[in-house]
């Protein structure tokens, strides 16, 4: 088991769907990602154009698992041990540790279409905030304009559309999680 593995703790159960056969599926969020659920999430990516139509993914994956967890808080969502869903959260390179915390969520697989992205982000967002070094005032994120679902998904949790704007394409959204505690 990776270091990244070794190092996951449960979160709590996030919810149930019920499949086409009747079977109940359960996910749960964990604290981390291990290489394998890394290298799903990867193969996600190179087979989902979904995926990649919104996202700049492909570069950032093309990182091994310990490059792209450092620096960075990753969730994982997994159901069936499968990836269902990564969050992660940090910081720019060179920014000083009280500056705005990035954000990113992306579901896959069978974590789509079944309303779990606003569990995961309640539960993910919740965590990290309650365990980070610092206060977290603000959380950032840039989406695609042209991302309505998305758009529609980080409004329903509460990010607001950032002070400044300055690509049409992309949409900046800001979270306060002291102003929504």
């Amino acid at each position: 088991m990776s270091e990244v593995g070794a190092k996951i703790e449960d979160l709590r159960f996030v919810g149930q769907i019920i499949s086409p056969k009747d079977q109940s599926q359960e996910f749960e969020v964990l604290r981390g990602i291990t290489d394998p659920l890394y290298e799903q999430y990867k193969n996600y990516l190179a087979h989902d154009s979904s995926l990649s139509d919104f996202t700049n993914d492909t570069e950032r994956f093309a990182q091994t698992v310990y490059e792209f967890a450092d620096r960075r808080a990753v969730y994982s969502l997994v159901g069936s041990s499968l990836i269902c869903g990564i969050i992660w959260f940090g910081q720019k390179a060179g920014v000083p540790p009280d500056a705005p915390i990035d954000f990113a969520v992306r579901t896959c697989g069978i974590g789509r279409g079944n309303g779990l992205a606003l569990p995961f982000m309640q539960t993910s967002i919740a965590d990290f905030v309650r365990t980070s070094q610092t206060v977290v005032e603000s959380i950032n994120l840039e989406v695609k304009t042209a991302n309505i679902g998305a758009i529609a998904l980080y409004e329903a949790f509460g990010f607001r559309p950032a002070d400044i704007q300055d690509k049409p394409e992309t949409l900046k959204m800001t979270y306060n999680p002291v102003a929504a505690g």
